[in-house]
């Protein structure tokens, strides 16, 4: 079938073939091809070029799904310096690796796959994680297919096999280019959002008498600087909070001779539990045990978990981590232990079907300056004798 679209004013007569209209392949040839380019050195005016990932600490993450491992084999190969590259071979895999890597920016998919098709992925792909780019890729008679991921997946732009490696990273750098741009715009309306709600707010505050006024902005400072340093699932302290506590600790420690413990604590077999009973209920576990860390609990049995003086953050995901000023890594293993044990008696909803019937947390503890002469070497530390306890079978307290 032949479709005709209407062409926008500023192309020239000679674009189309026929009266202002074009041929479903010369649409997507301009529309996906040239003006895309022309869009990008427009903006390229404005915003100066981006290399191909931001300056951040990680690698950004980019998915791309294959029926063919050879296709994948290649791409990682192209962009394993500049990407972490997640890779799934079907469009079912490709979901599940989505929704566990959330902070994914690009997805490239090929149309013709077993099960869910290039054009239904993305489209699935759209619903969860609108922001990310999405690249299709597919044969050159694949006209309607381009069409209908356009239309279902909101494709951004598209690569035709067989894939040439500087066409494919061309694509790959205007997508990731056009995604930063994006992620700007929404920062920018974003603070004007924020600007003008405090405009409304400070519009009302000059009604208000002068010692209202007063009380007023004490109490939204508070707020605003306590809302800063907390996450917001669990109530504890946000990770960025932790990394400039630990600085100061381990500085205070090298100038007064003190010590500095930390406990690091990961959900054994999270996933599975999410994969099973699903993530608003996970997100309950992580409160729960935010609660027993810090004695928030309601029971009436619960001993305290740590001190007052103990610093307790959500350190990413399912780990969370204890800072400890004054405490060598015996001290942090006997807290470590009595946390773990906490865990793993506590009465979780639907642990028994978890591995072993119990929700179980491994511990890694690491000290200052015992195990580390830095808060980078004893972040490490700890981590590593994490993972020595989920090398070890899990449910146990390991140090170094």
């Amino acid at each position: 079938m032949k479709l005709t679209f209407g062409v926008h004013p500023s192309v020239g007569a000679t674009d189309c073939n026929y009266k202002g209209f074009c041929t479903i392949g010369e649409v997507i040839d301009f529309a996906l091809g040239r003006t895309i380019t022309n869009v990008l050195l427009n903006l390229r005016e404005v915003h100066p070029l981006t290399p191909m990932t931001e300056p951040t600490q990680e690698k950004q993450k980019i998915l791309v799904v294959d029926d063919e491992q050879n296709n994948l084999d290649v791409v990682t190969r192209v962009f394993r310096r500049e990407f972490h590259v997640l890779t799934a071979t079907s469009g079912e895999q490709g979901l599940e690796i989505l929704k566990q890597n959330m902070d994914v920016i690009l997805v490239i998919s090929d149309q013709r796959m077993p099960g869910l098709s290039g054009s239904q992925f993305l489209s699935e792909v759209f619903k969860i994680a609108p922001e990310t780019m999405r690249v299709m890729m597919t044969g050159y008679a694949d006209h309607d297919a381009v069409v209908e991921a356009v239309n279902l997946g909101k494709v951004w732009s598209y690569i035709r096999k067989p894939v040439a490696a500087d066409q494919l990273r061309e694509t790959v750098q205007n997508s990731v280019e056009v995604y930063h741009l994006a992620a700007k715009n929404r920062e920018l309306t974003r603070q004007l959002e924020v600007q003008n709600r405090e405009l409304v707010e400070q519009k009302h505050l000059l009604e208000m008498s002068l010692d209202e006024r007063t009380m007023k902005l004490i109490e939204t400072n508070k707020k605003l600087a306590e809302l800063a340093v907390r996450d917001g699932l669990t109530g504890l302290y946000n990770h960025r909070y932790f990394q400039d506590r630990a600085a100061q600790e381990i500085s205070r420690a090298k100038r007064y001779n003190g010590r500095v413990g930390l406990v690091f604590i990961d959900i054994d077999h999270f996933k599975d539990y999410n994969d099973t009973h699903g993530h608003p209920k996970g997100d309950d576990v992580l409160r729960e045990i935010a609660e027993l860390i810090t004695a928030r609990t309601r029971l009436q049995d619960l001993k305290a978990r740590v001190r007052d003086t103990d610093l307790v953050a959500r350190y990413g995901g399912e780990e969370f981590v204890i800072l400890m000023p004054e405490t060598d890594t015996s001290g942090a293993v006997i807290v470590g232990e009595r946390l773990r044990a906490a865990v793993g008696s506590h009465p979780f909803k639907d642990c028994e079907t978890q591995p072993g019937g119990a929700l179980t947390v491994s511990v890694g503890v690491a000290s200052y300056p015992e195990d580390a002469s830095s808060r980078e070497e004893l972040i490490t530390r700890a981590d590593q004798a994490l993972y020595e306890a989920k090398r070890q079978g899990r449910n146990r307290v390991c140090a170094p």
